[in-house]
């Protein structure tokens, strides 16, 4: 079996990610839309088609969401096993390979790559990388109301 090398990327104070095909079951996908896998209280979706980290994010928010951010360790390991992060914050979780992030290019390196086959590490890359992505966003939970018509008495003297 050939491994994939899944990326992500995203700004270093922004971030974005990428997945594998999995089979859903109907807890993965509950409160999301079609072909978006719930997680945490989010809901994820890989996209093939190859963008910039601004025209992911664009096409993100068209669908209501933003490329994909990680927030804690297990978002990470989840991400990391389908997909891989975005929006203007700073970094409340890391996982930078060994010197990284480094600026290699001199255009500079402002986005990052997820590397699947490294256990999700991070490096960093420029950002006018076509490269597939997740978009995140969080899903609808459902509560539905019953009303019941009391039907009214009226008593007295007519």
């Amino acid at each position: 079996m050939a491994t994939a090398v899944v990326v992500v990327i995203f700004a270093v104070s922004d971030s974005f990610l990428y997945c594998t095909s999995h089979s859903l079951s109907l807890s993965d996908t509950e409160g999301c839309e079609h072909n978006w896998r719930k997680f945490h209280g989010h809901c994820y979706r890989y996209f093939t088609h190859r963008h910039t980290w601004e025209d992911a994010e664009k096409d993100c928010r068209e669908h209501s969401g933003h490329l994909a951010s990680i927030h804690f360790t297990q978002e990470q390991d989840f991400i990391n096993g389908q997909y891989q992060r975005s929006y203007n914050m700073d970094l409340q979780y890391e996982n930078w390979r060994e010197n990284q992030p480094d600026n290699f290019f001199a255009g500079g390196e402002d986005c990052v790559v997820m590397i699947a086959h490294e256990n999700g590490k991070w490096n960093d890359v420029p950002c006018n990388y076509n490269l597939p992505y997740i978009c995140k966003k969080g899903y609808h939970q459902y509560i539905f109301f019953v009303f019941h018509k009391i039907k009214e008495s009226h008593s007295g003297l007519e």
